[in-house]
């Protein structure tokens, strides 16, 4: 489990801040599509799920998850890590959404707080969660809605939270030998070890 926190500039305590938490459950490797991530996405405000559980899936059906308050989706592909990693490096305006059940992550540079240093990557990003189709409560009529929560989260944040997932990621009990191969070579210029990117869009930080 790996999460995103608010960093809210107040005395509130953690307990009560808001969070956007990923579970890998299994990362596999195939001939269609290379790499395919089964997680669960939860939003939550500390240790309490943010919706009232009439939104998730009941404890019986198929890919409900194993804790209140996380949805299941499919990422065929391990688009995830790559949207975040493209949000760090190219900065922009990058969308997470190749997933089943859908769920939409959109990662895009602060506006209201921008760097006005063009040479160097973003400082601040607004990381928005929608949860489309994931759970009892709706289906595909209901388009492109859903709960949803956004954090506003430093450049620190946003790379501690990528290179934890994909530590996550490479677990032994996550993934196999060729799936771990195929997930370092999607970040060539990502030292693991060190936990730092090697070269950002030509730019040296």
């Amino acid at each position: 489990m790996v999460d995103l926190l608010d960093p809210v500039e107040t005395n509130d305590p953690v307990q009560s801040r808001l969070r956007l938490s990923i579970r890998f459950h299994h990362i596999e490797s195939d001939d269609i599509y290379d790499l395919r991530a089964d997680l669960y996405v939860g939003l939550f405000a500390g240790e309490t799920p943010l919706f009232a559980p009439t939104l998730y899936h009941p404890p019986e059906a198929l890919f409900a998850s194993p804790e209140h308050g996380y949805f299941y989706t499919a990422d065929e592909g391990c688009y995830l890590l790559q949207a975040i990693h493209k949000a760090l490096c190219e900065g922009g305006f990058q969308v997470f959404e190749d997933c089943d059940p859908d769920i939409r992550i959109i990662i895009a540079e602060d506006l209201g707080r921008p760097d006005f240093q063009s040479d160097k990557p973003p400082q601040f990003y607004d990381v928005l969660t929608i949860i489309q189709h994931g759970g009892t409560w709706n289906g595909q009529a209901m388009g492109s809605t859903g709960p949803a929560l956004n954090l506003s989260v430093g450049r620190a944040d946003l790379e501690g939270f990528f290179f934890d997932l994909l530590d996550e990621a490479m677990k032994a009990n996550i993934s196999d030998d060729l799936s771990r191969e195929r997930l370092l070579a999607l970040f060539p210029d990502v030292d693991r070890a060190g936990r730092k990117f090697l070269e950002i869009a030509g730019i040296t930080p």
